[in-house]
């Protein structure tokens, strides 16, 4: 049950952007670049040939965006890591004290009387419900050979939804919080050229998104665009840059169009 309220949570984190409402790149390595190894110089010759020679910081050039790839990738994937044990952690130590104050034994004894004490066994309405939706991944097997799977399922749910209000209630109680540091991720300078834009031109922070006039994901994020325009009104340069994706019959006929106007 702790495992299923840690998968099923969610993490509130603080980040902490600089003044002009960007993070800022990791101490000692230039924006854009990822960090040489501390063992290597960047004028280290790694490579030499009758008339030539590789210094280790042209190497480094040479790979720049797969290694800023990279390093960002293990950045976010050591955050999110780092989160879920956090919260992993903190909902233990909240469990415990709280067996412990009214003299319980364990997390296991609490989660009982909290949880499990508090589960309903599934209708035969929820049943059929639940076997519909799941009728697909089932592959069409008939409801009574699979009854037993379908309950555990809807029990398990039940479970992490009453765990879960449960959790909160603690963490609320405690005023727990959680602030764990998003990380420095390394940057690339990207041009906005002459491209098109909303926002104040002078605006402190710039955003390029990179979209298809075909792509149904980037029509969706005009919500969110239109949101951070109106919620940082006058902070926020957004500079459309067209971006027509192979795969998509249409979207190169539409970036003429447009740019015929």
């Amino acid at each position: 049950l702790l495992l299923l309220v840690a998968c099923d949570g969610t993490t509130n984190t603080t980040e902490t952007p600089d003044e002009a409402g960007a993070i800022s790149a990791p101490a000692g390595v230039p924006l854009g670049s990822p960090a040489i190894a501390d063992d290597v110089s960047p004028d280290a010759v790694v490579a030499t040939w009758e008339g030539g020679q590789i210094t280790y910081g042209e190497l480094h050039q040479k790979i720049q965006a797969q290694l800023i790839q990279m390093e960002s990738e293990y950045l976010t994937n050591r955050y999110a890591a780092e989160s879920s044990a956090l919260e992993q952690f903190m909902i233990e130590q909240l469990l415990e004290a709280e067996a412990t104050k009214r003299g319980m034994d364990g997390i296991e004894a609490l989660l009982k009387v909290e949880v499990e004490a508090k589960i309903t066994e599934p209708t035969e309405e929820e049943i059929e419900q639940f076997y519909t939706v799941m009728q697909r991944q089932l592959r069409g097997a008939p409801l009574e050979s699979v009854r037993d799977q379908v309950v555990g399922e809807l029990v398990r749910r039940k479970q992490a939804e009453v765990a879960q209000a449960y959790i909160t209630q603690l963490k609320d109680a405690a005023g727990g919080s959680i602030s764990l540091p998003f990380p420095d991720l390394p940057r690339v300078e990207v041009s906005a050229d002459d491209d098109p834009f909303l926002g104040a031109e002078d605006a402190p922070v710039t955003i390029i998104q990179f979209a298809e006039y075909q792509c149904p994901y980037c029509g969706k994020a005009g919500e969110v665009v239109d949101e951070v325009l109106k919620n940082y009104e006058g902070k926020v340069k957004m500079v459309y840059r067209d971006f027509p994706l192979s795969f998509h019959s249409r979207p190169s006929f539409a970036t003429r169009a447009w740019l015929s106007c």
